[in-house]
């Protein structure tokens, strides 16, 4: 079972995987991109690190906050809609 992780509250996109083992593993973007063009990519990034399929994710967690609106939007429906194309709880 592994959980990924996502925020997007602040000027970066940041993923984490963390598996069973409560190994993480994390990815960022740099500042210059924008975290709707880049959070894509930044999830994929940490479920190769974690060397995970997104079908081995059970759960999504994703930051709603403090931070800037549109970063928020980005972060939180990107993790709505992995949650629901792989059918996984998300908090």
């Amino acid at each position: 079972m592994a959980t990924l992780v996502i925020d997007t509250t602040f000027g970066q996109s940041t993923a984490c995987v963390v598996d069973e083992k409560k190994n993480c593993y994390i990815s960022t973007n740099s500042l210059d991109q924008k975290q709707s063009e880049s959070i894509a990519v930044v999830v994929k990034k940490s479920l190769e690190k974690s060397q995970l399929d997104i079908n081995n994710i059970r759960n999504i967690i994703v930051t709603n906050g403090p931070g800037n609106f549109t970063s928020i939007r980005v972060g939180v429906s990107f993790a709505l809609g992995i949650s629901n194309g792989i059918s996984v709880p998300l908090y």
